[in-house]
């Protein structure tokens, strides 16, 4: 159900405050991740659609030294 008193975001917090606050947040957990990493197995793949839009798809998946995703 949706509140109604919930306040969206500006634009400017989204773009100054949240997102480069989010990022910093995803690309420390993903560098902790990758120093305790034991091996990355990395799948690219790339596709186009019927009007020949290019796509690229970017997959890695780390095992740590307890063999844990």
């Amino acid at each position: 159900m949706l509140n109604a008193q919930y306040r969206c975001s500006s634009r400017t917090r989204l773009t100054l405050n949240l997102i480069p606050n989010l990022y910093k947040r995803v690309h420390s957990e993903i560098m902790r991740k990758l120093n305790e990493t034991l091996t990355v197995s990395v799948v690219v793949d790339a596709w186009s659609d019927a009007r020949m839009k290019a796509f690229m798809a970017f997959t890695a998946h780390i095992i740590n030294d307890k063999w844990e995703p």
